[in-house]
């Protein structure tokens, strides 16, 4: 189960896509725009976001450069109905873990959401086992500090 956030300022839409997403059982928190968003985001810290391009007060991507800058972690998709393959760039340029034209299928969005998820316990494995690694090294550095280990005479 994650926490996912819509940042959606067609209320249709950002309640259809909550209904998507909590039928996946997630933990879903909404915003109408990126401000509201933004101020989410700080106090939850969601594991993915997902947020429309255009809106009123601060757009997606605005939003999308202030959560990169404060989590490296987060995963932040962008829905536009207004897509472009130049938005799409530069949204993935900008750290957008996906980008999404409307419409979309409900299915699109499950899928994209399990890979979302799919990446970040990737990565949590891959940190754990980073972890781990400088872990051991240490425990190798502090056990064979520089001196040789042998039992014979010569050694």
């Amino acid at each position: 189960m994650a926490d996912v956030l819509i940042v959606e300022d067609n209320e249709t839409l950002r309640e259809g896509i909550v209904d998507v997403v909590e039928g996946m059982d997630h933990n879903v928190s909404e915003a109408s725009n990126g401000e509201e968003g933004l101020e989410h985001f700080e106090e939850n810290t969601p594991e993915i976001v997902i947020s429309d391009l255009k809106m009123d007060k601060m757009d997606g991507m605005e939003l999308l450069s202030e959560i990169t800058e404060r989590s490296e972690d987060a995963m932040v998709m962008i829905i536009t109905a207004f897509g472009s393959i130049e938005k799409a760039v530069d949204a993935m340029k900008e750290g957008a873990f996906d980008f999404i034209p409307k419409p979309f299928p409900p299915d699109l969005l499950r899928a994209k959401v399990e890979k979302a998820l799919s990446v970040l316990e990737r990565q949590d494995e891959v940190d754990r086992l980073t972890r781990e690694n400088e872990a051991l090294k240490r425990d190798a550095e502090a056990q064979y500090s520089g001196e040789i280990v042998g039992q014979s005479d010569p050694m």
